[in-house]
């Protein structure tokens, strides 16, 4: 099994139960924090839809051999997502914000690795 779907399963699981929980606790929150807390876990969500893409395209493509030109036009869009979820996820509170910053940091690891090893 490609070790790809298995940190796309992990942060699938991480950014479900982090919506799980945000529906019980967002009346902990001030509208502010709620409003940032909830913009970082549609970043999260959305920086993990777009690595989901990205591997499928690898994949489809058979990888980029000596062709890294496309490489940055999906990182970039990824690692800044995540720094931006990353960042307005720690506006949260509760069990909510731990699974926020896990995902999230999991991705902004994941963006790191794949540009690093370029």
């Amino acid at each position: 099994m490609d070790p790809n779907f298995l940190l796309i399963a992990v942060g699938f699981v991480l950014t479900v139960t982090a919506w799980k929980k945000w529906f019980r606790e967002r009346v902990l929150l001030p509208r502010v924090r709620n409003a940032i807390f909830l913009s970082g876990l549609c970043a999260t969500s959305v920086a993990l839809i777009e690595y989901s893409v990205f591997i499928l395209y690898v994949h489809r493509i058979g990888g980029f051999g000596n062709n890294l030109g496309p490489m940055p036009l999906w990182a970039r869009p990824g690692f800044f997502l995540s720094v931006t979820a990353l960042a307005f996820a720690m506006t949260g509170r509760g069990r909510s914000r731990i699974l926020v910053v896990a995902a999230s940091s999991e991705l902004l690891a994941i963006w790191v690795i794949l540009v690093s090893s370029m």
